[in-house]
Formats: structure tokens, C-alpha cells, sequence
């Protein structure tokens, strides 16, 4: 790996936390954890079955 390479993969990764920063909207862990009970069973239940 050269130089570029390192250099793209740190952009990427700084691109990332920043978007994710800019993003996130939880107020506090029962959002983050529950969604806000906002989501409903079957894409709940699809992301189970992929994690």
C-alpha cells in the first residue's frame, strides 16, 4: 500500500464519523436503543434475522 491508499482510507473513515455526527438524532439511550418505538415488527424482525 502507498501513500494514497492510507490517505483515502483515513478521508473515509473521517467522512463517516463526521456523517454519523451530523445524523444522529437521539436525544437520549431509550432512542438509540428502542428507536423510539417507533419502528414496526417486520423490518425489526428482518434486521434480527440479518444481524
Amino acid at each position: 500500500m502507498n501513500g494514497f491508499d492510507y490517505f483515502v482510507i483515513i478521508a473515509y473513515l473521517g467522512a463517516m464519523l463526521v456523517f454519523g455526527l451530523f445524523l444522529s438524532k437521539q436525544s437520549d439511550e431509550g432512542d438509540y436503543f428502542l428507536g423510539n418505538k417507533s419502528i414496526g415488527w417486520f423490518p425489526l424482525a428482518l434486521s434480527t434475522m440479518a444481524t
